[in-house]
């Protein structure tokens, strides 16, 4: 295997690579929002003291702040994953890869007789 099909080969891995990291960032935003409710129910069924209040909001600004950088992250792999799709790069795969094999059963044919005399 050469270079360009070794880089086209990390080119799919890293697609590859990027779809796992939304899919386990999703679960984790999803798991950012069940936290959120959480909060946002105990608020609204419970009474609790200044220092309580104080602390629940401390809490939901913190789980707030996860679930942005969480998000911000997944808008930029699906951002790479929109430039970087499975299916161009395995049509570049095969385009390569043909004219590897185009390449290395290639054939001279004389045009001149200058190799007969």
């Amino acid at each position: 295997m050469n270079d360009i099909q070794t880089n086209i080969n990390s080119l799919l891995q890293i697609t590859n690579d990027i779809e796992f990291k939304i899919n386990e960032l999703n679960k984790l935003g999803t798991q950012y929002d069940r936290e959120i409710n959480d909060i946002i129910h105990y608020i609204e069924f419970n009474k609790f003291s200044a220092s309580k209040g104080y602390w629940l909001s401390k809490q939901l600004k913190e789980v707030r702040i996860n679930r942005r950088n969480n998000h911000n992250e997944v808008e930029l792999l699906l951002e790479m994953k929109t430039y970087l799709s499975n299916t161009t790069i395995k049509k570049m795969k095969l385009a390569i890869e043909t004219k590897i094999s185009i390449q290395n059963n290639r054939k001279y044919t004389n045009r001149t007789n200058v190799l007969e005399r």
